[in-house]
């Protein structure tokens, strides 16, 4: 699902579709598969995103939710603390926060 969250943005959706989370929003929605490149890229941007809950991505004032295509991940830290994450895979993780500081990681069904 992809809306509109800020009233005063002049931002199309048209051309927020063609920026690379439009494009890997759009892959997705066809069902086609993602490359790792896209996989991690993805997880970076919903970590990075502070609206939402994990699952979204802003962008000039629409926002992308991959809900549909993504798991949800506990994540043990090796040096204390946990996360909840939500991913493609368990490589975007181990690729984002570094395979040496993950002791464990979990999918939560």
């Amino acid at each position: 699902m992809i809306w509109k969250f800020v009233k005063g943005s002049e931002t199309t959706k048209e051309e927020v579709m063609n920026t690379k989370i439009g494009r890997i929003y759009k892959k997705l929605s066809e069902g086609k598969k993602l490359s790792r490149e896209e996989k991690d890229y993805l997880f970076k941007q919903m970590v990075m995103n502070s609206f939402g809950n994990g699952r979204q991505v802003a962008l000039y004032g629409w926002m992308f939710d991959f809900g549909d295509w993504v798991k949800k991940y506990w994540v043990k830290f090796e040096y204390g603390g946990m996360g909840e994450f939500y991913a493609c895979d368990k490589t975007s993780i181990r690729n984002h926060f570094g395979d040496y500081l993950i002791s464990e990681i979990i999918e939560v069904k």
